[in-house]
């Protein structure tokens, strides 16, 4: 049996434990990054969305979540909300900024669900529909490129 002095074996003592840490935190990294991917807590993504009851059977929906704050386009419009937990909100606003869209729903991994809301003086309007209109809309994700 070969003795180390004190000093030889505290070092080899600290490296062990050093290599040991940096594992450790890479395997926590890795998971948490792992589960974070696979709740689907986030929004940011390409989405298709689909307002049935309107005759919108696919318009794309590209947006980015900012610690809770959502922007982005509805084809050519602009997106803001948020996003708290599994809850999603924004609004699409046409080219003079007035709303001409409310979405809300839930998000579940790649699918989003919910209800949306044309004001009454909103985009519908221009088409004889006077009153505020809500019906019900669901998002598919697009699977990223890999």
């Amino acid at each position: 049996m070969r003795h180390e002095n004190q000093s030889t074996r505290r070092r080899r003592l600290a490296a062990v434990a050093r290599a040991l840490s940096v594992g450790a935190l890479s395997s926590m990294l890795f998971a948490a990054a792992t589960f974070a991917q696979h709740t689907g807590s986030g929004v940011s993504g390409t989405w298709h969305v689909a307002v049935p009851g309107w005759g919108i059977e696919d318009h794309l929906l590209v947006i980015q979540e900012h610690g809770g704050a959502v922007a982005g386009k509805f084809e050519f419009a602009d997106v803001k909300g948020t996003v708290t937990g599994t809850r999603v909100q924004f609004d699409v606003t046409n080219e003079g900024g007035r709303l001409a869209l409310h979405f809300a729903g839930t998000i579940s991994g790649d699918r989003m669900k919910g209800e949306v809301t044309s004001p009454a003086d909103g985009p519908l309007a221009q088409h004889g529909v006077a009153d505020p209109l809500t019906t019900d809309w669901t998002a598919v994700r697009e699977a990223k490129a890999r």
